[in-house]
Order: structure tokens, then sequence, then C-alpha cells
């Protein structure tokens, strides 16, 4: 890392296209200023609106999370031929920020065994998921309204299909194994040869929806109504924002119609959430915790999903800005951090970690001059960090303020008792106010009305008066 090195690239070309495979060889600069090991895992381009597209994965595979953000982005798009022929992937979620998935992004990915597509997916493009052997079901949620061809094509290992009403062409030929298909709306219009091969299958399709001769007499599937309890079909996923993001949850879920929603927050149900997608703009602290949804309709038991987590990476709310402190004295900084606890703080002078400041306030006492200099704070998470920027800290011998008071001479007798009254105005003889009772230490001395700063506008004019004391 950090040096040039040479990479290879696999692109494959549409059906019926000579290219089919074709590798790249180029230049690749890379730099270690990765801060999150998600920025590790993938490539991506800047769309340029705020928005980013991954174009490419060099993680360990596994079990595989795409990121909602990167570098400060909204992931839209998982692009073409992103994640193609990774044979280590056994599963991947896809975040409720992706609204398209690219031709060939998983296609070839042999031991993928499980992914979740979130309601916020419209467009899946062709070959897809082409050849994803082990993959056994998957439920491809009614905001799709674009399957592009072949997307499923030869995914032998796949059982299980629940969709809504699109149809393109050839979608999921040659899935030989495949028994059922769950509908959740209308047959779809002209299915075409969207099951061609797929001889073993079955459409399930729900009460009040139709279309389905047709359907039959155009793929030759038998097609067989189901009255069927609220059933969760693609789970909730847990989600990592930044703050003041929009995010969302969604469900899929299989049933007999009307199917009904409730959302929870920490155990309590939200009001109004009562739809498919929990939409959270703006996400604040408050908003972190624990969310449910419970789906019902008028069969059987209400199904609940999983229980999961709305978390927020280090985010730093108030800063600390500087301070001017004084020689001798204490002072405490303080900021306000957000995120997914517990966070941890170290507090830094001039670059040098401060023993001891490891909270979200710092306190000096007895503040000598060497204090002076610039603070910073770091404040960190399983998630992550977020940095203070250094800020100054100045150290002044002392509070100094200077103002014009007016003073009042007395030439009286030691030990005598004087009242000294004022007032704004001549004209107004009830508008005498004693200020202060004062007795003489010395024969001729000096007073003056530091309450009264002459400076100010509003003091422009005041009388005193000298009265003999009780």
């Amino acid at each position: 890392m950090g040096g040039d090195g040479i990479f290879a690239v696999s692109a494959r070309g549409s059906r019926g296209n000579d290219m089919n495979t074709k590798t790249l060889f180029g230049i690749l600069t890379m730099t270690l200023a990765l801060s999150a090991q998600v920025q590790a895992q993938f490539d991506y381009n800047n769309n340029g609106d705020g928005t980013c597209t991954i174009t490419g994965y060099y993680g360990a595979g596994g079990a595989v999370a795409i990121p909602a953000t990167t570098n400060g982005l909204t992931v839209t798009t998982i692009g073409y031929g992103a994640l193609s022929d990774l044979y280590s992937l056994t599963s991947v979620t896809i975040p409720n920020s992706v609204t398209t998935i690219g031709g060939d992004a998983f296609s070839g990915c042999g031991r993928l065994a499980s992914v979740i597509i979130p309601n916020s997916v419209n467009y899946i493009d062709e070959e897809a998921f082409n050849n994803c052997t082990s993959l056994s079901s998957v439920t491809i949620p009614n905001s799709v309204t674009s399957i592009g061809d072949y997307a499923f094509e030869e995914c032998t290992g796949l059982t299980s299909v629940t969709l809504g009403n699109y149809l393109g062409a050839y979608e999921f030929v040659d899935c030989y194994n495949l028994t059922s298909i769950y509908f959740t709306g209308n047959a779809p219009i002209n299915p075409g040869a969207a099951f061609q091969s797929d001889s073993k299958a079955t459409a399930y399709y729900l009460p009040g929806t139709t279309g389905w001769s047709t359907f039959s007499a155009d793929t030759g599937l038998p097609a067989v109504m189901e009255n069927v309890p609220a059933t969760i079909t693609a789970q909730p996923q847990s989600v990592v924002v930044n703050a003041y993001d929009t995010t969302s949850f969604s469900v899929s879920a299989y049933g007999t119609m009307p199917l009904n929603f409730q959302w929870s927050f920490n155990g309590s149900n939200i009001l109004e959430a009562t739809s498919s997608i929990l939409t959270i703009p703006s996400v604040v602290q408050t908003n972190l915790g624990t969310y449910a949804v419970v789906v019902n309709n008028a069969l059987g038991t209400p199904a609940t999903s999983t229980n999961v987590t709305l978390s927020m990476y280090p985010y730093i709310a108030t800063p600390f800005t500087g301070a001017i402190t004084y020689w001798g004295k204490s002072a405490t900084f303080s900021i306000q951090a957000w995120g997914t606890g517990p966070l941890d703080y170290q507090w830094f002078n001039n670059g040098n970690a401060i023993q001891g400041a490891t909270n979200a306030t710092l306190t000096l006492t007895s503040i000598a001059a060497t204090n002076a200099g610039l603070y910073s704070v770091v404040v960190t998470s399983a998630l992550g960090s977020a940095t203070n920027p250094p800020a100054q800290v100045i150290v002044e011998p002392a509070g100094v303020s200077v103002a014009l008071y007016p003073g009042v001479t007395i030439d009286g007798v030691v030990g005598y008792n004087y009242i000294i009254q004022s007032t704004a105005s001549l004209t107004n003889t009830n508008s005498w106010v004693t200020v202060t009772n004062l007795t003489l230490t010395q024969p001729v001395q000096i007073w003056f009305d530091s309450n009264t700063d002459a400076s100010i506008p509003a003091n422009a004019q005041r009388f005193y008066q000298v009265l003999p004391g009780q």
C-alpha cells in the first residue's frame, strides 16, 4: 500500500458480444489514508452529486455488507461487474441507499447462498446474479420495476422466488431446480420465457389477484391460489449512518392481502409508521436504538421481524472552539459527541496526549503559562473516530477590563457617616436614590460609583449629592 502496482479487471460483455471476457492492465496508485475498514474493502466512483457507485471489492469475502455511505458519499449503485466471479463471497447485504444493481454485479459468485435486496432497489440489470449456483431463494421487492435479461440465469440451486408482478425476458431461465414462485400481486403481463426450462416450478398467487390463466398458458407452469398468514420474506437490516443522514428500514412480506405493518423503536410503537418502509430523516442521537416491525393480516399469528439497530459513526455535535484562561485559576473545556457507544475520548495539547484526559470535559487547575497551546480531542468508538480540530487556549496573567466610573470627593470628618445619593435628572426631586453609606477613614476621601459605567450611552449624565448619615 502507498506505492504503484499492477491491477487486473475482468470485464464481461453482454450476451452475443464477442468480447465476453478480457483483461485490462494499468497502473493503480493506492494511498494508505483510509479511516474505516469498509473504505478499505471497496473501490468506488464519485457520481458528482453526493452519491457514488461501487466498482470493485478486495476484501476477504464471506458475509459482506455493502456500506450505505463511503467517505461522505451515499452509495446508490453497485456497478457493472463490481463483485463478479468472487468465489469467496457467501452472503451479501445491500443497503437501503442502493437503487440500481448493475449488470454482472454478482455473476459467477458460485458460493453466494444469500442476498438481501432492499425496497430501495428499482432496477436489476442483465446477468446481475447469473450463475450464482448456491443461491437457494431470493426475494425481489415490489420496488423493482425493471429486471434485465438473464438476471438470474443458471442459478441452479434456486428453489424459491418471491416477487411482484414485473418480469422481462429470460430472467430465471435454466434455473432447473426452481419449484416455488410466489407472486405478491397480479400476474405479470407477457411473462414470455422468463421461466424457460424451469419445468418443476409452480406459481403461487394470493386471493383477489388476476391474470393467472393467461400466465399459465404463456409459461406452461401451473398457478395455484393460496390463502396464507403474513410471512416475512426479507428481514430489515441494521444500518450505520453519519449524523444527519437520511436512512430507512424495509421489510418484505408475503401473505393474503391486506398486509398491515407496525414499526417500533426500543419496544414502543412509532406513530403512523405503518408501511413496509420506515424512513428516518436527518438522524440525530435520539434516533439511535433498536427497531422492529410486526406484519399481520386476517389470518394466523402476526409475524415479527428480527430486531435491528440504527447506529452512528462518532460525530462531534458541539466542538471545543478555544478559550481564554487566567494564570492561577481553573478552567473547564468540553465537547458534545454523538454516536453509538461506548465513546472514548482523548484530549491533546500541541499534538501530545494529555495523561488522564479521557472524558468529554477537561478541567485545568492552577493554570500556568505552559497550559497555553492548541487543544484537540479525538472521539473513538468501535465504528470509527472523529477529531475536534485544534483550537487555541490562551493563558492571560489576569482578567482586566477598563471602564469610566464617576467619582465623588468628600472633605469631612474621619469616623462620620455620609449618605451618597444619585439621580439621572435634577428636574424630578423624587428620583434621588441612595447608592451607599460611607464612613470616612481619612479627612479627604474619594468614592467611585463602580455600578455606573460612564462610557455607556445610557449613563450619559448622573448627579450625586452627599447627606449626613445616621
